[in-house]
């Protein structure tokens, strides 16, 4: 009698599809546990792929033969597991800021959904090492009462925790591979936009003008722009002929502005998700005793009203046009059959330019008084710095003045491209440190709008305490007045003026944003 045995492949399948009913089992034992996580469970994708449990923005990848051992060890530490992942999406920690050190936010992350698995869920799921993260937790909560991945961050990069300690905590509370998170900085991608050519920034632009000036230059002095000419008209020239990588550039610019939109998007149904279960928490569950009361805490203190400096600063903008495609007028359709239909030659491309709304003339001013702090003033400039740098929201000629003041004006720093201002932020100083009287700002602008210097103003951030004297009449530009929040929430700062907004920052976002 002959055995019945499978091959190899039979194997792998039947692997598959019995991890696939146990994730769908778990899922099912978390739902009727935590009802109120309905949607993030119905969002959250499950694939079986690569080894052991791996996050990434709105999925979960996982091993079959990981899945069987862990099963097999006991259903409730798959309940531990999925729930893990799941509170990394439900507070968005798997697209972290650029410049965040791995490590630490790695360990900050773990730690902050771990303490959550143990006050809300504890009781229908498993957690290993459960008495050591418990003290750990207790050590880490003396420090920052609320473990968010925010607080735990600006932590563990304090003088206080050395990376060994780190190292031994991230080795306690990991649960699931990180490896797909999206850590990559700026640095990191800008050798691969410039070799697919996809602008990077404001540099884009100026190289762009500085070579227009130069061929303008050679032709005007008939040197050899007439050889230039012929060269880009050359049909010879390899290089002149359509289908050597323009339309592959093309296209992958348009994939790179369609990723883009897609992770935006997927970011704020997180968001939204996360504010649905607060709200299910705080309206529906009120008899439910605190077993959930720490996990509403978070969720009130990761959720609440914070500004988009960016777009708070798109408010200035005025209209204009830049030399950069524009990739809501491409319709890739129409360029997959042009390739299709004639091999190396599309039938429509982006345009050139684009027209926009963006910053030209704008002012930042600073209350260098002794009551303001110089390390989130220098954070301050350098978070509006890397929003001018690295987004769309600036012309690639600006002019933006800098003016430290605290009784008098200390400095005035005219600044028109990203060269002076990374030179700027490499060599900026705090100067003043007296008083407080906001006046002499508005009375120096006012003399930079009337002699034309500031032609296209149409507002300044004022970063401070609040604690100053204010102009008794309103300026000809929009002034919007930063406060950080833990100043406002310390002492609540004076009443602004009628024509004043009021911007409140967050000291994690300027620290460690």
């Amino acid at each position: 009698m002959k055995e019945n045995t499978l091959s190899k492949e039979q194997l792998a399948e039947k692997k598959t599809e019995l991890s696939a009913e146990i994730i769908s089992l778990t899922s099912s034992a978390l739902l009727l546990n935590m009802r109120f996580m309905a949607k993030s469970i119905n969002k959250l994708r499950t694939m079986c792929r690569g080894e052991g449990f791996c996050s990434s923005a709105g999925a979960l990848y996982y091993n079959a033969d990981n899945v069987l051992r862990r099963y097999k060890q006991g259903s409730r530490l798959l309940v531990h597991d999925y729930l893990h992942v799941l509170l990394h999406n439900v507070f968005r920690h798997c697209k972290p800021a650029a410049h965040l050190d791995r490590l630490r936010w790695d360990t900050a992350c773990d730690i902050a959904v771990e303490t959550i698995v143990i006050e809300s869920a504890v009781r229908f799921c498993e957690v290993e090492h459960l008495t050591e993260k418990q003290a750990a937790i207790r050590k880490l909560q003396f420090k920052t009462e609320l473990l968010t991945a925010e607080r735990l961050y600006k932590y563990f990069s304090s003088p206080e925790m050395t990376e060994e300690q780190i190292t031994a905590l991230n080795k306690l509370f990991c649960a699931d591979d990180h490896k797909y998170w999206s850590y990559r900085s700026d640095k990191e991608l800008e050798p691969e936009k410039q070799q697919k050519n996809i602008p990077i920034g404001i540099n884009d632009n100026i190289e762009e003008d500085d070579k227009d000036d130069k061929i303008e230059s050679e032709r005007s002095d008939g040197s050899d722009g007439d050889k230039k000419q012929e060269k880009k008209d050359d049909p010879n020239n390899p290089q002149q002929q359509p289908g050597n990588g323009q339309e592959q550039d093309t296209l992958e610019k348009w994939l790179d502005e369609n990723r883009r939109s897609n992770e935006e998007l997927l970011e704020q149904e997180w968001k939204e998700i996360s504010q649905q279960i607060l709200s299910e928490l705080e309206n529906f569950n009120k008899n439910a005793g605190n077993e959930n009361g720490y996990l509403v805490n978070v969720l009130k203190d990761i959720d609440r009203d914070k500004y988009d400096y960016s777009a708070f600063l798109r408010r200035f903008a005025v209209s204009g046009e830049i030399m950069r495609s524009d990739p809501d007028s491409f319709d890739v359709n129409f360029y997959c059959y042009g390739l299709d239909l004639y091999g190396n030659a599309a039938l429509i491309e982006p345009l050139e330019y684009k027209e926009t709304k963006l910053v030209k003339d704008f002012v930042i001013a600073i209350d260098t008084s002794g009551s303001v702090s110089g390390a989130l003033v220098e954070s301050f400039v350098k978070k509006t710095f890397s929003i001018l740098k690295n987004g769309e929201s600036y012309f690639s000629k600006v002019n933006i003045y800098v003016i430290q003041c605290d009784t008098q004006i200390r400095e005035a720093v005219k600044l028109t491209d990203s060269k002076e201002m990374e030179k700027y932020l490499r060599e900026m100083e705090i100067k003043g440190l007296g008083g407080t009287d906001f006046r002499p700002v508005f009375e120096y602008v006012d003399k930079l709008v009337d002699s034309g210097e500031l032609k296209n103003l149409k507002g300044m951030i004022y970063f401070t305490d609040g604690f100053g004297k204010f102009p008794q009449q309103r300026p000809r530009y929009s002034t919007a007045f930063a406060f950080m929040r833990e100043d406002t929430l310390k002492n609540e700062p004076p009443e602004l003026p009628a024509w004043a907004f009021k911007v409140i920052l967050e000291e994690d976002e300027l620290l460690y944003g």
